[in-house]
């Protein structure tokens, strides 16, 4: 009774004064079901891919695959890319499939039950039962992260030993004496060193070097390739990342006037060799393909770059950003008809959007149809003058 009101004085007081003057109950006050639209879109995606792999989903990290294939149009405007359904249960759909899915929903349960069945005090029970509840609802809304995990495991830990009972045969077992730890201790402290080094310390280590890489440094553009080098050889789990960064700054570098036209080179060789080996690592990402054309547009070559973000259209059909990159392309290698039906061919994915608008009337002045494009214009924005750098 009290949560109800409390939550209803506050809906009915929504648009005061005092609620508007405060950050954080502003932002709550202004959540509605049609603000949902972005994630509701994603966990339709989600939907649409666990259909094709319903018993195996597409392992961790895989719902980027389920984004590029099933990426719906509506989408254009928001972040270029989501790595995550933003909701626990619809992201273990996508990672293993519903028997995931289960096993995720039959651990909470079994917590529950665990509680309910042991001997901890009736307030002890309301309140882990409470925080349970609490991590499932939050658990429709976002994914989760260590700041998540690590409570659940708690509050895990605590139903178990709440509701545990002795295994007779683990009771039989020896005890480990003096002589015995003595012996074991030395071996489990070079081990957990040995796993640190080989884990831990790469994956540090390259994220210091990809710092320095894009940092301000001594020694300007040629000590930033240096390290992007190591980081690159430092063999970690971030590689991608550091691949990614690379591509990006190598551009920066190439549309400065004053590096020499030698670093540019390197940098950009170096950036289309390392994003050749990421591509080819996983030659269904249509984030990487894209990647791979940019970099090779860097380095003028256009029929390569063309190729990349042909690949990168076929893996996701319906991406506007990708089709824009394309019509960019062709402009700039000098085929102005033929980019004008490509900046068309995004504008169709999606009409409702201005930008989009801006940019097939661009397609249509770049190709020398002026009264074309401002005709366009007219009709789709009721202006010519248009806030676009399309």
């Amino acid at each position: 009774v009290s949560l109800l009101v409390v939550v209803g004085g506050f809906w009915v007081m929504r648009d005061s004064a005092w609620v508007r003057s405060e950050p954080t109950l502003a932002r709550i006050s202004s959540i509605t079901v049609s603000e949902g639209h972005t994630r509701f879109t994603l966990w339709g995606m989600a939907a649409e891919g666990v259909m094709k792999r319903p018993l195996v989903g597409y392992g961790h990290e895989g719902f980027n695959y389920i984004f590029n294939t099933y990426y719906k149009p509506s989408l254009y405007g928001q972040e270029p890319w989501f790595d995550r359904a933003h909701n626990v249960f619809v992201d273990w759909l996508v990672s293993g499939g519903i028997p995931a899915f289960l096993l995720f929903i039959g651990l909470l349960v079994s917590a529950v039950l665990a509680l309910y069945r042991s001997e901890v005090s009736r307030a002890e029970r309301i309140f882990l039962t409470g925080a349970i509840a609490a991590y499932a609802f939050q658990a429709l809304f976002v994914f989760d992260n260590l700041f998540t995990y690590i409570p659940l495991a708690a509050i895990l830990a605590m139903a178990h030993v709440a509701s545990s009972r002795p295994f007779k045969q683990i009771d039989r077992l020896p005890v480990l004496g003096t002589t015995e730890l003595n012996t074991v201790a030395p071996i489990m402290l070079v081990v957990g060193i040995a796993l640190v080094w080989a884990v831990n310390i790469p994956s540090m280590r390259a994220a210091g070097d990809l710092v320095h890489a894009i940092s301000g440094i001594p020694g300007g553009p040629q000590a930033n390739l240096d390290y992007f080098k190591k980081a690159v050889a430092d063999g970690s789990y971030g590689t991608q990342e550091i691949r990614e960064q690379l591509v990006s700054y190598a551009n920066s570098v190439a549309a400065n006037p004053s590096a020499s036209n030698q670093l540019k080179d390197e940098f950009v060789r170096f950036a289309i060799s390392e994003m050749g080996k990421e591509v080819e690592r996983a030659p269904l990402d249509a984030r990487l393909r894209a990647q791979y054309a940019l970099i090779y547009e860097t380095g003028g070559q256009y029929d390569k770059a063309l190729e990349q973000v042909n690949e990168a259209i076929a893996l996701s059909p319906k991406k506007q950003s990708f089709y824009l990159q394309k019509a960019n392309l062709l402009a700039s290698a000098g085929k102005p008809t033929e980019a004008r039906a490509v900046f068309h061919a995004a504008y169709d994915l999606a009409p409702s959007f201005p930008e989009l608008a801006a940019s097939a009337a661009a397609g249509d002045i770049l190709a020398g149809d002026l009264a074309g494009g401002k005709a366009f214009l007219m009709e789709k924005l009721g202006t010519t003058t248009v806030n676009s750098t399309a």
